[in-house]
């Protein structure tokens, strides 16, 4: 029987909202730090962490797909009181803005055998303390969808176009700014919109009607982080269907038939 080796190699890393391999030298001349090296924000905390749960997805084939959402504990004992926010020395510590980096909206990657796994944001980092010093780390996160759901059109009156070109539109927009890294991937779609005006309403909000009422495609977040806005399938184009349910001694055989109006 395999053991959680067999599982893979997991990685769990926190940006901190500063370079963690950097060296700082005094003041440069252009009036800030002079900075050497320094390529990352995130930090592997991997050996520190007791668990993950990760749930992505949609309840049903015609369900709207919700935010993704990742939970990890950490065991603060094993990190030697790192994760506290009241510890200045520790190594997470943001000196610039005085306190622990690891904020709500500071981005969480987890992945399995170098591949994607979850990309989100911190929405929430909680501690729960023990007398005896095991004090346990609750960090919770969700995925882009937490942008869309928080951000607000402004009303405004686009042009006719493809569903794909308004999702970008949507996106681009200065309130509502979405990330472009990691970049978003949007289909051109099949509806035509008309130029109606765009009420002032959360992001998502708008992108979903679009799914519901013109395109029904699907949009989510994929596991790498990007936004992803996918056309309506296609209409079968074979002249004779593939499978066919029926009560000859032919087809596929069934008990019962229903039509739903919807």
């Amino acid at each position: 029987m395999g053991g959680l080796a067999d599982l893979g190699t997991y990685k769990v890393e926190l940006d901190a909202g500063f370079l963690q391999d950097a060296l700082y030298l005094g003041t440069s001349t252009l009036g800030g730090p002079a900075v050497l090296g320094g390529t990352t924000t995130f930090f592997d905390v991997t050996q520190y962490v007791v668990g993950v749960a990760i749930k992505r997805g949609r309840s049903s084939a015609d369900a709207q797909f919700g935010a993704g959402t990742c939970t990890i504990v950490i065991d603060d004992l094993k990190g030697e009181d790192k994760f506290s926010v009241a510890n200045q020395a520790s190594p997470y510590w943001n000196t610039e803005r005085g306190r622990l980096g690891f904020e709500p909206r500071r981005k969480v990657r987890i992945s399995r055998n170098g591949e994607s796994l979850f990309y989100g944001f911190i929405t929430a980092y909680d501690t729960e303390f023990s007398q005896d010093d095991h004090n346990m780390v609750t960090v919770s996160a969700a995925d882009g969808f937490l942008n869309l759901s928080t951000t607000t059109i402004t009303e405004f009156t686009p042009p006719a176009e493809k569903s794909g070109a308004r999702v970008d539109r949507i996106l681009a927009r200065p309130e509502i700014a979405y990330p472009i890294d990691p970049a978003p991937i949007i289909a051109e779609g099949v509806a035509n919109l008309s130029p109606l005006t765009v009420s002032s309403q959360a992001a998502l909000t708008y992108l979903n009607k679009l799914i519901e009422t013109a395109e029904q495609g699907r949009l989510y977040v994929n596991r790498s982080g990007s936004l992803v806005w996918e056309a309506r399938t296609p209409k079968a184009t074979a002249e004779t269907p593939s499978t066919a349910f029926a009560d000859d001694g032919v087809g596929i055989p069934y008990q019962t038939l229903e039509v739903n109006y919807e």
